[in-house]
């Protein structure tokens, strides 16, 4: 693994080339802001060994000295120093992230009654936090009866940063600051934030928690009256909806200013780039935030279903696979594709553009430059062990060139963008464990189909499956896939799984989604000044996507958090309201599957089961010597236990061995002692009767156990080279715990003759053939120059008789006796090959 990922690296090699990077597309995947020393970029690092550097808790948004994973806005010439320190294991680029209701609401059975009695529950006492473009603070649905605002906090990350701000970047508003500007007839001079012209994250908003009381209450959220934590991300309108580093910044504000409150994060954007099986930063990032008590963070499965933005297969060793990347005209920016496949295996990838000859192939761990016909620059980066996951990660970057070309009838520059055409990727397997890849296209900005910068791969080789978008195939994150209870075409698909929505598994087989709820235009609050038209009242407007069946989901979250607060049972952590929401939804027909996850979204179910649900503990756990782990259960469970040698690929669900108990009880043992010598680190998860579970993994640092490496195997030498001892002999010297020439040798004729007594051999023999001298040989022997006995010592002696009829001299039998093993072969007529193959097998020896 490289410590700067690819798209950093192929950053810093343009900024070598001298190209302007103002406006770029490129500019915005790295998240660079011109400025002096070559400006700056937004990154998220891991820690390595040691602390963090103290120069760079300066540069971080949250200077946390125990967080492993940090956002910062780091100096472009700081990069190659940063990543030369042991302390930064990993620096990731801040990716761009993309956008991904009266008739929803009882199909979800979104009202479910108060613990108490009292009417229905509304989420109060639960925050419904929303990280998307903004929100219309002034709508209706986002304030009490009285006309104040529900909303806590809102930080606008776009807004120019003023002098001693509680935020390092944009504007902090507080309650307090947005009620004086709802008492103001001008309230955008005290508050100037607005949700922009997509009015997004403001129909979002009203989905998950909007209260539309006072608009007549057709169009209510899941939770009214839960309180509001908002973050604008800094996006640009129509390219993108914030980048991966601020993403972890906002979930970070958000969990701070809970403060220990039950919070239900909503995160409707996504991206193509990454593993897609947990292991990028900002999926590591948000685990952590999701193993906290009352935190849980849900996200949208993508609309990437249409978009052929995957391909994926199985190679053979020695075979070749073609990908065609169909790349349309117009397409101005880099266009980016990631190949991933095993560790273990050695694939190597080519690059053909449309006109002219292909690359040469680069293999894990190589990196290749190389221009074409046409003038684009290709770059294939293989990083082996990428993001600490043990997988390569293979990226292609095309970039349109600045030259022109005239060969094979091409013409062109770099201002008329990447050549159009069919690109061919080339997969060769060199050496093949496994052979699985998958490919995904980065996103590009999206007018609608047919998007000028979208490429995407021909409809042959695309694959529908594995299309979550990043972060979705996070571990603890609950991801949200989306079908119709308003479809656009009414007499077709209601109920049905929407054709947009994205499929699992991850990468690595993992169910994702975990639930699917309503997505097809959707009737919610509507932006003031939004480009959304209004429908079916100004207030409201219709939308379509995983990005409206994810706030679904975030407010019922809210609601079964509500619901354990009012019955006085211990919040709940990302992975097991995950559990509850997955176990209630409602059979979809085919569910579970890779569309629909475990089915559709039953509020009511979830928030009766949260009422009572009880998690199994795991306590006393300690390690025994030698390879044990112990723990000790509150209630009776099975378990299963996974380790690994790397931490890792432990957290993203490999493993190198793995130990179960499916009976139930509470005292369990795991024995490693079987595995290799070596440190491993191991996460159990323990089920109880009622099926649900609780996994420890150590807070995400793996339970370590040491395993004492079996000793080796006691050298054995082949007494057979003792004349007069045979396999049996053999054997029956070992069993005795005789296993060298040299304690063969050191035995007195009484001893031997004790041992040897069971098999029948007496003491003449042992006399005549005085095995302890030439046991004392062979050792000698092998103390001189070169350790091996004399061939002198390699005799065997056979007797042969032959029975043959004295009149006509044929051979009627014969018998074959090896002297060292007393073995016999007695044979009718006579056969010299059969004899041969007697005496080679007893000599271990080559005749001929």
């Amino acid at each position: 693994m490289t410590t700067l990922d690819a798209r950093l690296r192929h950053f810093l090699a343009r900024l070598d080339d001298d190209v302007e990077m103002t406006g770029t597309l490129l500019a915005e995947r790295v998240g660079w802001q011109p400025g002096p020393d070559l400006g700056t970029v937004d990154v998220l690092l891991r820690r390595g060994e040691g602390p963090w550097p103290d120069e760079l808790l300066s540069w971080a948004f949250a200077p946390d000295e125990d967080r492993d994973v940090l956002g910062a806005r780091v100096p472009v010439n700081a990069l190659e120093r940063l990543a030369a320190l042991p302390s930064i294991e990993r620096v990731e680029s801040s990716r761009p992230l993309f956008p991904e209701l009266n008739v929803s609401r009882p199909d979800v059975r979104g009202v479910a009654e108060a613990p108490d009695g009292s009417g229905p529950l509304t989420g109060a006492g639960a925050i419904v936090a929303i990280i998307d473009s903004g929100i219309d603070y002034t709508h209706p649905a986002f304030r009490h009866a009285n006309g104040s605002s529900r909303i806590l906090y809102l930080w606008d990350q776009t807004a120019d940063a003023m002098a001693e701000a509680a935020v390092p970047y944009g504007v902090e508003y507080v309650k307090e600051d947005i009620d004086k500007a709802l008492a103001d007839p001008r309230p955008h001079r005290v508050v100037p934030h607005t949700d922009g012209v997509s009015g997004h994250g403001t129909h979002v908003a009203g989905i998950a928690a909007g209260d539309d009381s006072r608009l007549g209450g057709d169009y209510s959220g899941l939770a009214p009256r839960a309180d509001l934590i908002v973050v604008a991300l800094a996006g640009t309108p129509g390219v993108s909806l914030g980048r991966s580093r601020e993403l972890v910044d906002a979930v970070h504000y958000i969990v701070k200013h809970a403060d220990g409150h039950p919070v239900a994060i909503n995160i409707s954007q996504g991206m193509n780039g990454g593993g897609h099986a947990g292991e990028s930063l900002v999926e590591r990032a948000l685990d952590a935030y999701a193993r906290r008590p009352g935190v849980v963070i849900v996200k949208s499965a993508g609309n990437e279903q249409e978009w052929r933005t995957h391909a994926g297969g199985t190679l053979a060793e020695g075979d070749t696979v073609e990908l065609e990347l169909v790349v349309p005209p117009g397409d101005l920016e880099d266009d980016i594709v990631e190949i991933w496949f095993d560790g273990s295996d050695e694939i190597g990838v080519a690059v053909a553009p449309p006109h002219g000859p292909p690359s040469g192939f680069t293999r894990p761990g190589q990196v290749r430059d190389f221009t074409t016909r046409h003038g684009d620059r290709v770059r294939i980066d293989s990083e082996t062990d990428c993001d600490a996951g043990g997988d390569t990660a293979t990226t292609v970057i095309i970039t349109a060139g600045g030259g022109s070309g005239t060969e094979a009838g091409v013409t062109g520059s770099g201002r008329d963008g990447i050549e159009a055409g069919v690109w061919r990727l080339i997969l060769r397997g060199d050496a093949v464990r496994h052979g699985r890849y998958d490919a995904w296209i980065e996103r590009a900005p999206r007018g609608g189909p047919g998007a000028a910068e979208q490429s995407r791969f021909a409809p042959a080789g695309a694959d529908p499956t594995r299309t979550i978008s990043v972060p979705g195939t996070a571990r603890r994150v609950i991801t949200v896939g989306s079908y119709a209870t308003r479809p656009a075409n009414p007499f077709f698909g209601q109920g049905a799984l929407s054709a947009f929505s994205s499929h699992g598994p991850t990468r690595l087989g993992a169910r994702k989604p975990d639930l699917t709820a309503p997505g097809e235009w959707i009737a919610s609050a509507r932006a003031a000044g939004s480009a959304q038209p209004p429908r079916p009242d100004a207030a409201h407007t219709l939308m379509a996507g995983t990005s409206m069946a994810a706030p679904h989901v975030c407010g019922a979250a809210a609601l079964v958090m509500a619901a354990r607060l009012a019955a006085g049972l211990p919040p709940l952590d990302g992975e097991q309201a995950g559990q509850i929401l997955r176990r209630t939804a409602r059979d979809a027909g085919t569910s579970p599957d890779d569309g629909w996850g475990e089915g559709k979204l039953d509020v009511t179910a979830a928030v009766e089961a949260a009422r009572t649900a009880v998690f199994p503990r795991i306590t006393s756990l300690h390690v025994e010597g030698g390879g044990v782990l112990a723990w000790e259960t509150d209630v009776d469970c099975a378990w299963e236990l996974r380790c690994h040698t790397a931490l890792g690929q432990l957290t993203i669900g490999k493993a190198v061995a793995q130990r179960e108990q499916p009976g139930f009880g509470r005292t369990h043992r795991a024995d490693l002692t079987g595995l290799a010598g070596g440190d491993y680190v191991c996460e159990i998860v323990v089920t109880d009767r009622s099926g649900l579970w609780t996994r420890d993994d150590n807070d995400g640092h793996g339970h370590l156990v040491p395993v004492t490496a079996a000793p080796p195997a006691p050298e054995v030498d082949d007494f057979q080279r003792i004349k007069g001892v045979g396999p049996k002999t053999a054997q029956r010297m070992n069993e005795a715990g005789i296993t060298t020439f040299e304690q063969f040798a050191a035995l007195s004729p009484e001893q031997l003759a004790a041992v040897v007594q069971p098999l029948g051999i007496g003491a003449e023999r042992l006399a005549k053939q005085d095995w302890i001298a030439q046991a004392r040989l062979l050792a000698a022997a092998r103390e001189q120059p070169g350790g091996q006995p004399a061939a002198a010592f390699e005799r065997h002696s056979f007797t042969v008789t032959v029975i043959a009829d004295p009149r006509t001299r044929r051979v009627l039998s014969w018998e074959a006796r090896h002297h060292q093993s007393d073995d016999v072969a007695r044979k009718p007529g006579w056969d010299m090959g059969e004899l041969g193959a007697f005496i080679a097998e007893r000599g271990d020896l080559r005749l001929g």
